[in-house]
């Protein structure tokens, strides 16, 4: 067992972020007074200022592997920057890194080991796993593996820690390509890049990737050997505003749907997309938010002591995802952003870094959360909240390919039981061109070409040359229906108008309609030829497909 002089106690977080996390604690001799992690450089660091020293329990002297060698206890290394610390009996080596350079030496006896310094040490030391939690033998051929390891890579093991500068996302047809701007080269690899495109999501990866001998639990490690790391990710833009469906949907409501019932308000969500929903539909998604809304516990984050919705665990983060789905896509209905989703804005802030999934102490809970994440995310205008619904999917798709790849390293396996939810949606929705559209029913109703952004429930019925829109106002009086379009609309009065005047704008039109009398008011609509016909009514996604 590899142990410090004494144990830490009284450190706390004072930065973090999800890529990074640093915690500092009191000064104690040849132990470290601060903890750190990036995500984006192997291991952790820790900075000792008051000399280093580490204990050991094994019989054995530890052996100390550089560039050209190996001592074992009581003979120093030379000095230098890094040195490969391994024990006689089977155990993953690790590698500990410098500022600068020192000569290392084992002393004392069986079951009383310690390693330190030849002089006074001062300043950081990286603790990393060259070849993974894979297990070596002390032979000279296995420690002459790892010293290879280290040097072939060493820019990567032994320097600093690259720095996220900026992330730059632009839309590319139905592509978001998205570049992450390092202060210098090999930042780590996700998982979720390494893995998707196996898992059935195809993202490429545009700038070089650089594999290492390290197979860690959660995947395996690899680096980026530029200062940029750029992902196209398929990712397909859904227009705002609830589509126009010719004829009904067919919509199955149960009579109550309990807000703290993940499956059933994200059912609801679902059901809600199109624009001939009904008022009662929205209602009930609302009462669901209020319900969900008024049994919160909030708890504080660690580190700025600001309220959070959810514990450490993440506990119920299913459910708050799902809420977060509902809250969208009324958002999404009305044409409006994501800014007043806080529930989403939560959400998204526990994806983390190396998986690109929800951070949560239940994997199922974690892998229900990302897909239902996913969707909400990508009903967002905004760009950056539509590459966290891309990542998501990613860290999906790359999940399964990790079960397999933790099976054959012989690492212990987080059973995923059913497929996560809606990936009939989400396959459509990070798809590569629009040929599911053509197959899919529902699919097609959610990317049709003219949507309504006002809250009115509006039908479609298909006529020659033409479309009928109806809707009843909820009061006798000018008002307005506005509607989103790809093209040009004709609009002729039919039912119940005194008057209706188009308002074209770019990419909308306000019909001011006033009615005659109480009761449902109708206009024909006509688009141009080369306009895609409106689809017909589908049934809603479900959340098991």
């Amino acid at each position: 067992m590899c142990r410090f002089a004494h144990e830490l106690n009284g450190f706390k977080p004072t930065a973090v972020n999800d890529r990074k996390v640093v915690f500092q604690g009191p000064s104690t001799a040849e132990c470290p007074s601060v903890l750190r992690t990036n995500l984006a450089a192997p291991g952790f660091d820790a900075l000792f200022d008051s000399g280093f020293s580490l204990g050991f329990s094994t019989n054995l002297s530890p052996l100390l592997t550089w560039a050209e060698g190996t001592v074992d206890g009581g003979f120093p290394t030379p000095e230098g920057k890094w040195a490969v610390l391994s024990f006689d009996d089977k155990q993953p080596p690790i590698l500990l890194v410098f500022e600068r350079p020192v000569a290392l030496i084992a002393t004392g006896k069986a079951g009383e080991w310690k390693l330190g310094t030849t002089k006074p040490y001062k300043g950081w030391v990286r603790f990393c796993l060259p070849f993974g939690q894979k297990k070596i033998t002390s032979t000279a051929h296995d420690l002459g593996l790892v010293a290879k390891e280290v040097v072939q890579h060493e820019a990567f093991w032994t320097g600093p820690a690259p720095e996220l500068l900026h992330v730059d996302i632009k839309q590319e047809g139905d592509h978001l390509v998205a570049v992450w701007t390092y202060d210098r080269p090999n930042a780590v690899i996700p998982v979720g890049v390494l893995f998707a495109r196996q898992g059935g999501y195809p993202l490429r990866s545009l700038t070089g990737v650089v594999d290492t001998a390290a197979d860690l639990f959660e995947g395996p490690v690899s680096y980026c050997p530029e200062a940029k790391m750029s992902v196209t990710f398929p990712c397909r833009r859904v227009p705002l505003g609830r589509p126009l469906v010719v004829g009904p949907t067919k919509l199955d409501l149960p009579a109550t749907v309990s807000g703290l019932d993940a499956q059933g308000v994200a059912e609801l969500a679902l059901s809600s997309l199109t624009a001939d929903r009904p008022m009662s539909l929205v209602e009930m998604v609302r009462g669901a938010g209020d319900e969900f809304s008024h049994g919160l516990l909030a708890s504080r984050e660690p580190v700025t002591d600001s309220p959070q919705t959810l514990g450490a665990d993440g506990n119920g983060i299913d459910l708050l995802a799902a809420q977060a789905l509902a809250q969208q896509t009324g958002a999404w209905a009305e044409g409006s952003d994501s800014q007043r989703n806080t529930w989403l804005a939560d959400v998204l802030k526990r994806r983390d870094w190396w998986t690109w999934t929800l951070a949560a102490a239940d994997a199922q809970q974690s892998r229900k959360a990302s897909a239902l994440a996913s969707v909400a995310a990508e009903l967002c205008p905004e760009i950056d909240r539509r590459l966290s619904a891309a990542m998501l999917h990613a860290g999906l798709a790359a999940q399964t390919v990790v079960q397999a790849y933790q099976g054959k390293r012989g690492f212990p396996t987080v059973e995923m039981g059913k497929a996560a939810p809606l990936t009939r949606m989400r396959t459509g929705l990070f798809s590569e061109g629009p040929a599911l559209t053509t197959t899919d029913k529902s699919l097609a109703t959610l990317f049709a070409g003219v949507r309504v952004l006002s809250p009115t429930q509006v039908h479609v019925t298909a006529e020659k040359d033409g479309y009928v829109l109806w809707w009843e106002p909820e009061v006798v009086g000018q008002a307005d229906l506005l509607l989103a379009s790809a093209w040009p609309i004709e609009v002729e009065p039919r039912q119940n108008l005194a008057s209706v005047l188009p308002q074209p704008a770019v990419g909308t039109m306000a019909l001011r309609f006033t009615p005659k009398a109480k009761g449902p008011c109708s206009v024909f609509v006509k688009f141009p030829k080369f306009a895609t016909p409106l689809p017909a009514a589908a049934t809603p996604f479900s959340y098991a497909d």
